[in-house]
């Protein structure tokens, strides 16, 4: 593991870059394009303030440092799933042909060009030289970070009280669905209960008109089987008559055979 103090890389940074910093992009959609930085500090992450904002999966939001001074460069690790050179770091020196692989994104360190060395104001400032103040950088990176891990932990806050509200939404819904199938069920079993309904009714209604032609059929068959009563009792009379007719005839025709007939 490649792991280096900062005390010991300080001297590095101090005074102004000569020239810029010229990063290439390897692999990706971007493989090859150039990225230049002219600053003495360069943040490098996802978050909308870096000097260099890598919008990938994968990156933090504060990701890796870059200090660039009289002497040469220095990157510092601020996040996991960083690596120089295919190794793991904290802090350590950048040269040209190093690779800079910050999550899925892998940038190479170019050489300056001879035309590009023009010296930078490396002289004095009011009579005095220029000097990076590493201490009072420190501390503003530790402010600076300490304020991306609390909204970071804000963030993890809201994107967990959201998925809370989400799965709550999800079985809401769920189980209006369900409410909606359980209603569209007792819906349909209550069309089917009216249509059963409609079905009965009009079946009682032909089985009461039925009734009512049965009634109508007995009362005449009760009527016809009176007036047969009346003509069978009119017809046993007629025929008692006949058959008292019939024995008095008997009766006159058996004293006339014993007296020997009306000429004796």
């Amino acid at each position: 593991m490649v792991v280096s103090t900062w005390k010991k890389r300080s001297h590095l940074v101090q005074g102004l870059p000569s020239n810029d910093l010229c990063l290439r992009i390897v692999g990706s959609a971007r493989d090859g394009q150039l990225v230049r930085i002219s600053a003495a500090k360069c943040t490098i992450g996802s978050a909308e303030g870096c000097t260099l904002r890598l919008r990938a999966g994968g990156v933090r939001p504060l990701h890796c440092l870059v200090l660039r001074g009289s002497q040469g460069t220095v990157a510092r690790c601020w996040a996991r799933h960083a690596w120089l050179n295919g190794r793991p770091f904290r802090d350590a020196p950048l040269s040209p042909g190093d690779r800079l692989r910050i999550g899925p994104v892998e940038l190479e360190v170019l050489p300056v060009s001879p035309t590009e060395q023009a010296p930078r104001g490396q002289g004095n400032r009011e009579g005095g030289l220029w000097q990076v103040n590493v201490d009072g950088m420190q501390a503003e990176l530790d402010a600076r970070g300490s304020e991306l891990a609390d909204q970071l932990a804000q963030l993890e806050a809201a994107r967990f009280a959201f998925e809370h509200d989400r799965r709550q939404w999800e079985q809401h819904c769920a189980s209006a669905r369900l409410s909606r199938e359980e209603y569209d069920e007792t819906a349909h079993q209550e069309e089917a209960c009216h249509h059963a309904q409609a079905r009965l009714d009009l079946l009682r209604t032909e089985l009461e008109a039925r009734s009512a032609d049965l009634e109508a059929r007995e009362a005449h068959l009760v009527q016809q089987e009176a007036r047969l009563d009346q003509q069978a009792q009119a017809l046993q009379g007629a025929v008692e008559q006949l058959e008292a007719a019939r024995r008095a005839l008997e009766a006159e025709h058996h004293v006339r055979d014993c007296t020997g007939g009306p000429n004796q």
